[in-house]
């Protein structure tokens, strides 16, 4: 789904965020995926677990806070909630 801007949200089910293996695995695979023209891709991911706590709402908010975290210390990362 289109979230905003150059954003988008991925909604997965999964029973633990701790195995973030798949993100990163996304994440490498477009890092060093060959481009035409020698394009450079990266893509920085904000994770967050909806626990049947909090709202959707503020679980799309954490993930797009730790997003920017990510953004902010560098990109090309992927950030979770621990």
């Amino acid at each position: 789904m289109r979230y905003g801007g150059e954003e988008f949200l991925i909604i997965v089910e999964k029973k633990s965020l701790m195995d973030i293996s798949p993100l990163e695995k996304i994440r490498k695979e477009i890092e060093e995926y060959n481009w035409k023209e020698n394009v450079e891709i990266t893509v920085t991911i904000g994770a967050a677990k909806y626990d049947g706590k909090k709202s959707v709402t503020d679980t799309i908010l954490l993930a797009d806070k730790l997003l920017y975290k990510g953004k902010n210390s560098g990109k090309n990362v992927v950030v979770y909630e621990k």
